[in-house]
């Protein structure tokens, strides 16, 4: 096993994609997508955005939900403080409400990182989305177009 670069998840050795985030990890294969890709290469697959957003959140399994302060937002996972330190592997279980959609997208993810916040007694995590379908995936892609 290794790591992603870009995520920190366990991935096997002989990768050239990491599972969680999709990001290209084989050296070679990297090097060739920097070299065909233009000046502002960007690591991320997918947009981004940065506009606060409120979600149930809690640990696989757990009865109790928290509210949590997503901070970052795409397709692929969400960035987000958490005044528990949870270690890289652990599932959780996200409810995500938006206003302009009916019902809330409901998926499981995986801690990829985490970060302790130098000025609060907080922890950023980092969340890779595991089970989301086509259809909640397109409502998270509409939002990160209609947050620009």
């Amino acid at each position: 096993m290794k790591k992603c670069p870009f995520c920190g998840a366990e991935i096997i050795i002989e990768a050239v994609k990491c599972r969680y985030c999709g990001e290209t990890v084989d050296a070679e294969a990297l090097e060739k997508m920097k070299k065909s890709a233009s000046s502002d290469f960007e690591r991320r697959r997918g947009k981004r955005v940065s506009r606060k957003i409120v979600v149930g959140f809690r640990e696989k399994f757990s009865p109790a939900w928290d509210m949590v302060t997503i901070h970052n937002l795409g397709v692929n996972g969400a960035l987000f403080y958490y005044d528990k330190k949870l270690a890289e592997g652990t599932l959780v279980d996200l409810k995500i409400n938006f206003p302009t959609f009916e019902r809330p997208i409901l998926c499981s993810g995986k801690v990829v990182r985490i970060q302790k916040d130098t000025n609060a007694p907080v922890y950023l995590l980092a969340v890779a989305f595991m089970d989301l379908g086509e259809m909640e995936r397109e409502c998270l892609r509409r939002y990160t177009i209609e947050a620009e």
